[in-house]
């Protein structure tokens, strides 16, 4: 995590280092060219509490956090603005900070995204007869929303959510060639990442996507996708979280229909028709 989501968040901070963290989040053009003293001074504070905040934060000097600061600054996605709401927002206030903030979660997605890795995924994805998820509490109505779009364009596809059907998904006849989507924010259910042990001695390919990829399941996982997410943001990190799911899966969707669009065309038209009156 950076380290001005770190001061945004404050998790484990005391009073008075949320109080110097929301000074130098406030002010963070201007810390870069202070020294410590300034800072303390700026802050109510002293040198030894600014040193003691920032060995807390895990930086050597005052300088190495200074250097983290401006990089941070350089490369800013999300400002404190962005991940929060407060008592005077109005709806043009709420418009633009939601579509400001689609269109960066969406860039961070794809800025984590390894080219080789989608295009290893896709290729998987194209040869499998059947694109099986799993998915639990919200994640499986983003699954859904996939499943039936696959579906739509000829690909047999459904969503496992119940634990159960999870554990024995191994035991059932499938596919020949199939692969599962494995949806979970921070990819530590022991029950999912016991049925994938099994699926990998079964040869089943499984792809992760998830905010955690030091995870269990992203570990067991044959490919793994990152999405965003921010930890202790209440307003929108869930938010953050299923906009950048959705879009990964949403380009995992067009790559299936581009691989053989003619047909995929076809199927889909022929598929809504059935839905006229």
């Amino acid at each position: 995590m950076s380290l001005l989501k770190r001061l945004y968040i404050q998790e484990n901070f005391t009073e008075r280092e949320k109080m110097i963290s929301d000074y130098i989040v406030e002010n963070s053009e201007e810390v870069v060219n202070m020294s410590s003293r300034e800072l303390a001074r700026k802050t109510l504070t002293n040198s030894t509490t600014i040193i003691r905040f920032i060995k807390k934060l895990g930086y050597h000097s005052y300088n190495d956090f200074k250097v983290n600061l401006l990089y941070d600054l350089k490369n800013e996605i999300y400002s404190k603005e962005d991940l929060c709401l407060d008592k005077q927002e109005n709806i043009y206030t709420i418009l633009n900070k939601l579509t400001s903030l689609h269109e960066r979660v969406i860039f961070e997605t794809k800025k984590n995204m390894n080219i080789e890795n989608i295009i290893k995924i896709s290729k998987i994805l194209n040869e499998s007869h059947e694109i099986n998820f799993f998915a639990t509490d919200a994640n499986k109505a983003i699954a859904e929303y996939v499943s039936h779009n696959l579906f739509l364009i000829g690909k047999k596809s459904n969503v496992y959510s119940s634990m159960d059907k999870i554990l024995l998904y191994n035991n059932v006849s499938h596919e020949d060639l199939s692969s599962i989507i494995v949806i979970t924010r921070q990819g530590q259910d022991k029950n999912i990442a016991r049925a994938m042990l099994e699926l990998k001695k079964s040869g089943i390919k499984t792809i992760s996507i998830c905010s955690n990829e030091n995870s269990l399941i992203v570990k067991r996982a044959d490919f793994f996708i990152k999405a965003s997410y921010i930890e202790g943001v209440k307003e929108f990190g869930e938010m953050i979280y299923g906009i950048s799911v959705h879009y990964i899966l949403d380009v995992l969707l067009s790559l299936i229909a581009a691989n053989d669009l003619e047909k995929a065309v076809s199927i889909y038209n022929e598929n809504d028709k059935k839905y006229e009156d």
